[in-house]
């Protein structure tokens, strides 16, 4: 019983981080993608000035859009040359103020040059 919930978990985790349907390749995955690495900058600097586990400063809502971002920009890395940080990598995602037209793979590559 309890290993089927860790696989029901895993497979949550990996429909989330990778999806893999056609809608989510769009706009919509590259905003999804500019919110998430939003979080993960916010939990990060919320964890420096607090000295608190980023986990115990967010909602499941903040983690779930965070470890989106973390699992993609990784992905992107392991599979791409990218030579910066992944956290650099999320911090400039964030920072893309202008998403028209734009795809999530766009957002990376733009984001590792």
């Amino acid at each position: 019983m309890i290993h089927v919930r860790k696989i029901a978990g895993l497979l949550l985790v990996l429909a989330l981080v990778f999806p893999l349907s056609a809608s989510a390749r769009g706009d919509l995955s590259a905003q999804r993608l500019v919110e998430g690495c939003t979080e993960v900058v916010t939990l990060y600097k919320a964890r420096e000035r607090s000295r608190l586990l980023a986990g115990q400063l967010s909602s499941m809502q903040q983690a779930v859009q965070a470890g989106y971002c973390i699992g993609v920009v990784q992905y992107y890395k392991s599979s791409n040359y990218c030579n910066r940080d992944w956290y650099e990598v999320a911090t400039r995602i964030a920072m893309t103020e202008q998403l028209t037209g734009q795809s999530h793979f766009g957002l990376l590559r733009n984001a590792c040059e």
